[in-house]
């Protein structure tokens, strides 16, 4: 799906709007490349122009490349992300991370709650090829990151497989649940940078705003130029038939009800799959859907990036999905073998 330019003036008066709006919401994070041997920065230009600013780490041993995407208000050094890229390379794959758009070093622009952020995504895998990172790839997102990986999957074959952390139903149900989340999140750094009174008063707008989700999400979609909310929702798009290896992961005490998540893992999912299974308990299945017993939404602690019980289960999931990988790599070459047998050149 490419990213559609805004309307007429109403268009550009909304996009204004919603870009003042999100500017003061989302803090402009700026992070140092992260301490991890061969770490290096890199760039990425998604489809609309926008410029991603990120950090990669490359993995002799090549097993795959794990991509991992932040949620609303960070970017890709927070939340223990360069500690999950030290995990990964120490399990023999290459390790990226971006900052979606409007937030950390990448440029400022309008969030779009998972439709935009999927080109965001999208061009991250592009810089990985670029970089010569190795098939297959692994998308982790969390909550934002993961409407965007998830949406980006269904667009991008190359996705061999997704994590999706603690992810809203839906962009509306994410924008109803979380918005004053977001608010909440904005006003430690709102005070830092414009001072106690002026954060109030800032909050106060955001707030009363923030009450109305559908209003935002009128205004996205006005500024967007298209149903950018509905596009995102994964209940009205259509699966593709090559889908990748879906693990879901979320808190039983996350705000974001479970049982919404588990319908949108259900799209993914066979008809025989069973949640509450993981990926050692049921190798022959290509989805999963986890529950994280206690367990909130990050970053308010107790949260599922804290569970002790999270690495384990993602190297379970990387391992099973490099091993699918290296059996199907065979299997595409002997296909191909076939086709230039059944082909000859002229």
């Amino acid at each position: 799906m490419s990213v559609a330019r805004p309307g007429p003036m109403n268009g550009r008066l909304s996009r204004l709007f919603a870009y003042a709006l999100f500017r003061m919401a989302i803090p402009r994070r700026p992070w140092r490349l992260p301490e991890l041997p061969g770490a290096e920065q890199f760039t990425a230009r998604s489809v609309d122009g926008v410029a991603l600013a990120g950090w990669l780490v490359r993995n002799a041993r090549r097993r795959g490349t794990v991509l991992i995407i932040h949620g609303l208000t960070r970017d890709c050094t927070s939340d223990g992300i360069p500690a999950w890229g030290e995990r990964f390379t120490a399990r023999g794959f290459a390790v990226a991370a971006i900052d979606l758009r409007g937030h950390g070093r990448s440029q400022p622009a309008v969030p779009g709650f998972g439709s935009i952020e999927a080109a965001d995504v999208r061009a991250g895998i592009d810089a990985c090829v670029a970089a010569g990172l190795p098939q297959p790839f692994t998308v982790i997102g969390g909550s934002l990151g993961a409407l965007a990986g998830q949406c980006a999957a269904i667009e991008d074959a190359r996705i061999a497989a997704l994590v999706l952390l603690a992810m809203p139903a839906s962009p509306t149900h994410g924008l109803m649940v979380g918005a004053q989340a977001v608010v909440a999140l904005a006003r430690p750094e709102l005070r830092a940078h414009v001072g106690v009174a002026l954060a109030s008063v800032i909050c106060l707008g955001l707030s009363a705003f923030a009450r109305g989700a559908g209003a935002i999400g009128r205004l996205l979609d006005r500024a967007h130029g298209f149903p950018a909310l509905r596009s995102a929702d994964v209940l009205r798009r259509r699966i593709p038939a090559q889908r990748p290896l879906v693990l879901s992961i979320i808190g039983a005490a996350d705000p974001y009800d479970w049982r919404a998540t588990a319908r949108a893992w259900r799209r993914w999912a066979s008809a025989d799959a069973k949640p509450f299974k993981r990926p050692a308990e049921a190798p022959h299945q290509a989805a999963w859907f986890v529950l994280a017993p206690g367990l909130g939404h990050p970053p308010m602690s107790p949260h599922l990036l804290e569970w002790a019980g999270l690495g384990p289960l993602l190297d379970q999931f990387l391992e099973l999905v490099a091993v699918r990988h290296q059996r199907q790599a065979p299997e595409a070459e002997a296909g191909n073998s076939r086709l230039m047998l059944d082909h000859p050149a002229n």
